[in-house]
């Protein structure tokens, strides 16, 4: 039994013997174990029934924790409102002007609609946007449509406001159109309803506010933070699923392809779907929330996990192809050769498993050392899915196949010809297998690294026929750029920027000099509180701008406290320059900001400091730094894994054989990664942190049984072409489960999930061409040079 593994394991100490025991208690007790295993899964069912999971994708998932940059965000939030917590409409006629009396009266109440809800704080439109206009017998500074001025304008006169907002700054693009056919309507939410729980409601209110308007010539596009964070997450809720259930189908296909039965294919996948709907219920106990990298897990835990199935499995096979022990007793009952050779697969697999989980586990662990939240929840998650699909794995197959009838004497041989003819071939010239490893990824760095860039866009993940995207480009083309960017004007010395004029001028060329800038465009719009005090000094008979003091002094009071409130941040005594841009990409938004920086200096000099802020900058800004965030997760990792990997094999030299290989399919990936046209990004950077953990499972179960060979007395190289010859069979299988599993994610329409599965594939062929390959060569040569033991 397994208690009792045989003659074989007799002399190898009580340690194991006591590993031996511990690790049989499923197989002396499977019904046991298997009613244990049945509870623990219907209390994760109670437990994701009654408690849920929580959903968050909001800008805070996305800036590490603790960032001096978001907390200053939060603050100037806090007074002048979340530019991710609004929702805007664009109202569009197909023939109609907005600025007629009919048109006018539309957007009046369409802006009542909207505003008709207390999760409202305010709606800003061309109904309520404050202006300032000259109409001939006298100057209007207030909102732009009440039901007085309605009665009180006629249509020449709605025409002529309708060109004025068209014409200034300060309205074009944000409330109306150029061509006057669009109005957008700002519908901004109370900070108590933001958050992914209030998002439902947000966009509930909006479409029953535009329905009594619908199908009356008008199209409605609806975007901003609350509508499309809703329409993400409703889109992976419908996704999810059906890219699991692929995984589950291709996992199927190629485990049925790789143990051709019944129970090879049932077992592992029993097994890593407990262990999912474990992870899932500890998310939810612990309350880790769903990102937008959250639907990955799914696939994540499946694919990972069954590794120690797979090797459990083949280790099995491959002990019932020896013969019985010689301690067994004669007339042994049927069955008790498959009970010692199920031991003997447990012992010999359960310490390579446990320390192949942990190195996994470990870089999905090391994710919150990037100090991003959406990657610090997804690592933690999965990380705990890995250490439960082996604890599952160890305690549900050993149960379950000790139930089942044993398998019939036709087992595979214990050495594959083609394996050993493999491994001769490397451990024979291993100069060369290690050159031609050299060359190889000497060729994927050349073409690809060049390559490499960190890029995105806000809403690239989506598929181009997505309606968050359609909307997008829609809003785009009548509007303009829609994502908020704000810049913040701080005046030298402390001054007062409502009453410095130069100041106020030279902020005015400031955005001229924007508006004017080369290359790719990116801004889309500014408005400042010169635009506002421009069009009234005009309306009052000046040019320009206020020339002095007093003047300025007359105009703000002329203004009131509307325009102020929206353009100067006073208790921080700076001028705000709330910009509009279009979503070109992080490399093209930092070219714009230091083309902006070089224009500031030119324009306002030493007179203040910028300062740049809003939510597309905090969102480009994390997407830049995910290279560091990558290599410290790498770094981490691949210190961890070696200290392990020393730790099992307590040898400096195998724990550095071991390591070369295992940095070989992360430089490989990151050439693939460059020459499939993968851009960097949060989504394909978990890659690099995780890359390590998965390639090195194969070269500890390879350097496992490598130690076995030698302390059989084999040589380096007779024993690396033992290894290759029967671990080898195992490690190509899992490399081809684990391929056809993550493969699955190609099937998702979500580009993150889309890279993560192709390089994740990547990562396991390169990583089985660096064990099979690369290791048993090194090996080789290092016992060839001095004869000693590698």
């Amino acid at each position: 039994g397994v208690g009792e593994p045989g003659a074989a394991a007799a002399g190898e100490g009580e340690g194991r013997r006591a590993l031996a025991r511990a690790l049989g208690l499923p197989v002396r007790r499977p019904r046991a174990t298997l009613l244990a295993l049945a509870l623990l899964a219907l209390a994760a069912v109670a437990t994701l029934h009654g408690r849920g999971l929580r959903a968050e994708l909001g800008v805070e998932q996305l800036v590490p924790r603790g960032d001096p940059l978001f907390a200053r965000y939060e603050a100037l939030s806090a007074r002048f409102g979340r530019d991710d917590n609004t929702a805007f409409v664009f109202a569009v006629r197909a023939e109609a002007d907005w600025f007629t009396p009919e048109g006018a009266r539309r957007a009046l109440a369409l802006t009542r609609a909207l505003g008709a809800a207390e999760l409202v704080l305010e709606v800003v439109g061309p109904a309520t946007a404050t202006v300032v206009h000259d109409e001939g017998a006298q100057l209007w500074v207030g909102p732009a449509l009440t039901e007085a001025r309605l009665a009180a304008l006629d249509a020449p006169a709605l025409a002529r406001l309708g060109a004025h907002l068209r014409r200034e700054r300060a309205w074009a693009g944000r409330v109306v159109s150029r061509d006057g056919r669009t109005v957008g309507f700002a519908v901004r939410v109370r900070d108590a309803w933001r958050g992914a729980a209030h998002h439902a409601a947000v966009v509930a209110h909006v479409e029953r506010a535009l329905a009594p308007f619908a199908g009356q010539g008008t199209e409605f596009l609806v975007t901003g933070g609350p509508p499309t964070q809703h329409a993400y997450r409703g889109f992976l809720r419908a996704e999810t699923p059906a890219y699991a259930l692929g995984a589950l189908l291709l996992l199927a296909l190629a485990l049925g392809a790789t143990f051709r039965s019944a129970a090879g294919v049932a077992l592992p996948l029993l097994a890593v779907g407990l262990a999912l709907l474990l992870t899932l219920a500890l998310q939810s106990l612990v309350d880790l929330p769903l990102n937008l990298l959250s639907s990955a897990v799914p696939v994540l835990v499946l694919v990972v996990g069954v590794s120690d199935a797979i090797h459990l499995l083949a280790r099995y096979e491959e002990e019932l192809a020896a013969p019985p022990a010689t301690g067994s007793a004669p007339g042994a009952p049927p069955g008790a050769h498959a009970r010692e050779a199920l031991g003997r697969a447990l012992v010999a697999t359960a310490r390579a498993c446990l320390f192949t989980s942990v190195t996994t586990s470990s870089g999905f662990f090391l994710l919150p050392a990037t100090g991003i939240p959406m990657l610090a929840d997804l690592g933690l998650v999965i990380g705990a899915g890995v250490v439960l699909a082996y604890l599952v794995s160890l305690t549900l197959l050993p149960a379950a196949l000790a139930l089942l009838p044993p398998p019939r004497p036709s087992p595979p041989p214990a050495e594959d010809p083609r394996l050993l003819a493999l491994g001769r071939a490397v451990t024979g010239r291993p100069g060369r297998a290690i050159a031609l490893s050299l060359v190889v990824l000497a060729a994927l760095l050349a073409g690809g690294a060049p390559r490499l860039r960190v890029e995105s866009r806000v809403v690239d993940d989506l598929p181009l026929d997505h309606p968050v995207v359609r909307t997008r480009a829609a809003v785009e083309a009548r509007m303009g750029g829609n994502y908020p960017l704000t810049f913040l004007v701080h005046p030298a010395g402390g001054r007062d920027p409502t009453r410095d004029p130069d100041l106020l001028a030279r902020v005015a060329a400031f955005q001229a000099a924007l508006e004017a800038l080369p290359g790719p465009p990116v801004l889309s719009g500014s408005r400042s509180l010169a635009d506002y005090v421009g069009v009234l000094w005009r309306g009052l008979g000046g040019a320009g701008l206020p020339p002095d003091e007093p003047a300025l002094a007359q105009v703000l009071l002329f203004l009131g406290d509307a325009v102020l409130d929206e353009t100067v941040d006073r208790e921080g005594g700076a001028l705000r320059l709330p910009l509009q841009v279009y979503d070109r990409g992080t490399a093209a938004t930092f070219e714009f900001l230091a083309r902006a920086e070089a224009a500031f200096a030119r324009t306002v000099g030493d007179r203040a400091r910028l300062e740049v802020q809003g939510f597309t900058y905090l969102a480009h800004r994390t997407h830049r730094d995910v290279v560091r965030g990558a290599l410290t997760g790498f770094a981490l990792d691949f210190a961890l894994v070696a200290a392990l990997v020393l730790a099992l094999f307590r040898s400096v030299r195998l724990t550095l054989l071991a390591v070369v290989p295992n940095v070989f399919p992360m430089l490989c990936t990151l050439g693939f990664m460059g020459l499939a046209g993968v851009e960097l990004r949060i989504g394909s950077a978990i890659v690099f942190s995780v890359v390590f953990g998965v390639a090195v499972d194969d070269t500890v179960h390879f350097l496992v049984r490598y130690h076995e060979e030698r302390r059989r007395g084999l040589a380096a190289a007779p024993a690396a072409v033992r290894t290759v010859a029967t671990a080898g069979r195992a490690m190509l299988c899992m490399a081809f489960v684990l391929a056809a599993g993550f493969a699955a994610l190609l099937l998702s329409r979500f580009s993150p999930n889309q890279a993560l599965g192709l390089l994740m594939a990547a990562t396991v062929a390169s990583g089985v061409l660096g064990d099979l390959v690369l290791l048993p060569a090194l090996l080789a040569l290092a016992g060839r040079r001095d004869g000693a033991p590698a």
